[in-house]
């Protein structure tokens, strides 16, 4: 499969992203600048094409925006939610600007069709929580999630 790399994003533009939504003044503490400075190398050294940009970038499949254009941002989504049948758990950072705690619930009610089904809204946390101070809760809600026997 031929993948075309449609968006090259630059470092302080990714980390505008990435901080989205945390306080102003707390950017900081949750999400600091040495760790993300870690993230964004490990993420240059998967693609050695887009490290030796001037200045380097990280590339991106142009797929997932594609769809969010051509589909969600004109409310066509991409899947029925009530079509859904296998446990489904949603987690939301109260700060995520991206995706908002509202979007979650919305989805939320759309599983219709599942028995097992958890909405989690993960305080001080924003669409990337996942490398943030707090992302140790996040990995214990998707664990204990995995972990529960099935209804």
């Amino acid at each position: 499969m031929y993948i075309i790399f449609k968006f090259n994003i630059r470092k302080q533009s990714v980390r505008a992203t990435q901080t989205a939504g945390i306080p102003k003044e707390r950017v900081e503490e949750i999400s600091p600048t040495e760790w993300y400075d870690k993230w964004w190398a490990a993420n240059l050294a998967t693609d050695p094409v887009g490290a030796s940009r001037k200045p380097p970038v990280l590339r991106s499949p142009n797929g997932a925006m594609k769809d969010f254009g051509g589909f969600w941002a004109v409310g066509k989504p991409t899947y029925d939610p009530a079509a859904i049948r296998a446990p489904t758990m949603l987690v939301v950072g109260e700060w995520d600007a991206l995706t908002p705690p509202a979007m979650a619930q919305e989805i939320f009610k759309r599983l219709s069709g599942v028995k097992q089904r958890r909405l989690v809204l993960l305080s001080e946390g924003s669409h990337s929580i996942g490398t943030e101070k707090n992302r140790m809760h996040l990995i214990r809600e998707i664990q204990n999630f995995l972990e529960e026997p099935t209804q």
